[in-house]
């Protein structure tokens, strides 16, 4: 009984009519299939009537569906997954199976399946994965974001005076990290940050209340910057951007500090914003 599908039409034939009605229960499976898109998740189920099922409690969800069938998970349904945007390289698995071919494939592509016998399970369980993922691909954006900071030149802790300016800074507010470009409180360009260190240790960034040693390019102790002095992250359109709708991810002080900064830059040129 191989080949057969739950749920499936069944008709009789004659030999002389077999063909027909085999090509007519083909174009009957294939009427029965959801009607997906270009782009989304995989779906599979071990039954027709299990099928749609899923697919109607998954419509009301509104995710997209690239591809539904009945059947076990095969090598097809795992690189159609891979191809896609990250929150859709999924596949939905309801009561079925994944062959050991398959399986060797999974483990070389980032694709998540989602296997259970309830359906409910699987769609939570997708929902779940997907905030987790968006909030990991917001956080990275952040990360390569140049974010609000205000940092104070410390008297005494001028190391290099110049090429690159080498000087011990605080934290006042926000994040510093290295590749900001600095300005004053009044949207005097100073220089860039080449590289922070604490504690002779190189790190990626440090916040509020951390006391670093800070290369500056471009810029020279005893003309520009002077010892006491504050200065701010010279935020560029781009990352303007990503920072007002990454907000939600950033402090108070962080917020508050992005307002001034935009102050200062919108004074000096209010098409700033435009790139």
């Amino acid at each position: 009984m191989d080949g057969i599908i739950s749920g499936a039409p069944v008709r009789t034939a004659s030999k002389e009519n077999i063909e027909k009605a085999e090509q007519e229960t083909k174009e009957e499976l294939r009427s029965a299939e959801y009607e997906t898109g270009n782009h989304g998740i995989v779906v599979k189920a071990d039954s027709l009537g299990s099928l749609e099922a899923l697919l109607r409690q998954i419509d009301q969800e509104d995710i997209e569906v690239q591809k539904a069938e009945v059947g076990d998970i095969n090598k097809d349904d795992i690189i159609k997954a891979a191809d896609e945007e990250r929150t859709n390289q999924a596949i939905f698995a309801f009561n079925v199976h994944t062959s050991q071919k398959s399986k060797d494939l999974l483990n070389k592509e980032d694709v998540e399946v989602f296997q259970s016998q309830v359906i409910y399970e699987i769609i939570e369980a997708y929902k779940g994965w997907k905030k987790k993922v968006e909030r990991q691909d917001r956080e990275e954006k952040l990360s390569n974001t140049i974010r609000p900071a205000k940092i104070r030149i410390m008297p005494d802790h001028v190391f290099r005076s110049s090429n690159p300016a080498v000087v011990g800074t605080e934290v006042v507010k926000g994040v510093v990290k290295p590749g900001a470009s600095l300005m004053t409180p009044e949207g005097e360009k100073i220089g860039r940050v080449k590289s922070i260190q604490e504690q002779n240790e190189s790190v990626e960034k440090a916040s509020k209340g951390t006391e670093i040693a800070t290369s500056i390019s471009n810029a020279t102790v005893g003309r520009g910057i002077e010892e006491g002095d504050i200065l701010l992250t010279d935020i560029n359109s781009d990352d303007y951007k990503n920072l007002r709708e990454l907000k939600d991810l950033l402090t108070e002080g962080e917020k508050q500090l992005l307002d001034q900064i935009t102050d200062i830059k919108d004074e000096k040129n209010p098409h700033w914003k435009l790139g």
